[in-house]
């Protein structure tokens, strides 16, 4: 599967969900519901678990949940820091790489985060998120667009191992269609330039794209 998505809980009486636009990605690209990979995470041992799976397994990770700049905050109280994401990405490297991670989270993103995640060596190609407190339904409806465009330039792909390509066609794309959304959500994209054929990275090596 292309994609896996990550949710938590957003309230205890808050029955909104992010998983319906994928659903509806799945069935455009893919013809069916089945095309992606979904979890519900709501502490800090579902998302260290569900994380490192998911990133073994899937070229994007989507991860949804509350936010703020100390890290992200999931349904239980749990907060899962920069730290303990990199941990994660570190242990996703031994055996595998990710083209694309995308935080779906208020006030998250930045790019002291990202260059804290790639001062270990991580096999990620770029890192994505919002740096400003967002609107559900503006967010939601951003993040449909933007994995649209992603599935649409990997399907086009004649090199599924170029996700360099993949994410700048679809950063000028969004930049062309969406500019003020990105300027009103804060949202931004960083890619890490490779220096080895493993992939390994070094936080000198990020550049911003996109915000």
């Amino acid at each position: 599967m292309c994609i896996a998505v990550i949710e938590s809980k957003w309230g205890d009486a808050d029955n909104k969900s992010i998983r319906g636009i994928y659903d509806l990605l799945s069935d455009i690209h893919f013809g069916d519901h089945h095309g992606y990979h979904y979890e519900t995470i709501n502490s800090k041992a579902a998302f260290d678990d569900g994380f490192i799976r998911c990133g073994l397994q899937h070229y994007y990770i989507s991860i949804n949940s509350h936010g703020s700049d100390d890290g992200l905050c999931l349904h239980n109280d749990d907060r899962i820091s920069r730290n303990e994401i990199r941990k994660c990405l570190q242990k996703v490297k031994e055996n595998y790489y990710l083209f694309g991670i995308h935080f779906g989270a208020c006030q998250f993103l930045d790019e002291e985060k990202v260059r804290y995640f790639y001062d270990k060596p991580i096999n990620v190609a770029w890192v994505s998120g919002y740096s400003e407190e967002i609107d559900w339904v503006d967010s939601t409806a951003f993040d449909f667009l933007f994995f649209n465009r992603i599935l649409k330039y990997h399907g086009e792909a004649k090199d599924k191992d170029e996700p360099f390509t993949i994410i700048e066609n679809v950063t000028k794309s969004i930049k062309k269609d969406c500019s003020g959304l990105i300027r009103r959500l804060g949202f931004q994209i960083y890619m890490g330039i490779p220096q080895s054929k493993d992939w390994g990275r070094n936080h000198d090596n990020v550049i911003k794209i996109c915000g």
